[in-house]
Order: C-alpha cells, then structure tokens, then sequence
C-alpha cells in the first residue's frame, strides 16, 4: 500500500476516527468521517494514518454496512410479524402486501451483500 494519501482512500484520525479521503491539495486532507457523514473536514496529513487504499475496505467499514442491511430486515420482518399478531379484525391485505414487499426488499439487500462477500469483493 503506498503511503501516499490520495482521494479514495480510507484514513484514520485520533480525534475523529476512520474516514474517507474526498480531495487532496498538498499537504490538506478533506476527509467525509465515518461518525458524522457529509460532514468534510479538512485536516494536515501529518494527523492522518492510512488504512486502506481506494481499493481495499476495513473489516470494520464492512461490518457497519452489515449491521445496517440487518438491523432494516429485522425491522421489516417484525412489522411484518406484528401485523399478523392477531388474526382479528383482520390484517388489511394492502398493508400486509406492503409490509412483505418491504421486508423481501431488506431481505434482498442482506442476499445481495453475502453474495458479494462470498465473491471477494469486501476486501
């Protein structure tokens, strides 16, 4: 991994945490952190240490996409659980349609990411 820091590539701060480098000009970093997306600091790349290229992810920055992809199906599914509690009054067919679609959704998300890992590609 060369040491130079470049748009792209994953940094960490002591302050701030991990992050993604969005521009470089000289020696000024303007990094997108991870805590607080949207939110471009800028920073000297003396406080910068890097931990990926813009081709390699840390464990970490995938495990939080993981969470995230589980945490929504889990919501999904237990709306959709919720809903069919009880069987009266009866669920509205409009509201469970929706509640399925939303949970199969989710459900895709998380296949789609276990296929990609499975494929190497969250390196």
């Amino acid at each position: 991994m060369s040491k130079a820091i470049e748009e792209g590539d994953r940094v960490d701060h002591r302050i701030f945490g991990f992050g993604t480098v969005t521009a470089v000009q000289g020696d000024k970093i303007e990094i997108d952190f991870d805590d607080k997306p949207g939110d471009i600091k800028r920073v000297l790349a003396s406080f910068l240490k890097k931990v990926a290229s813009a081709q390699t992810r840390p464990f970490k920055y995938w495990d939080r996409k993981w969470q995230e992809l589980r945490t929504a199906w889990l919501a999904a599914r237990r709306a959709h659980e919720a809903e069919l509690a009880s069987f009266r009054p009866l669920p509205d067919d409009r509201k469970l349609t929706a509640l399925r679609n939303n949970e199969d959704l989710a459900w895709a998300a998380v296949q789609a990411f276990l296929a990609e890992e499975k494929e190497g590609l969250h390196l």
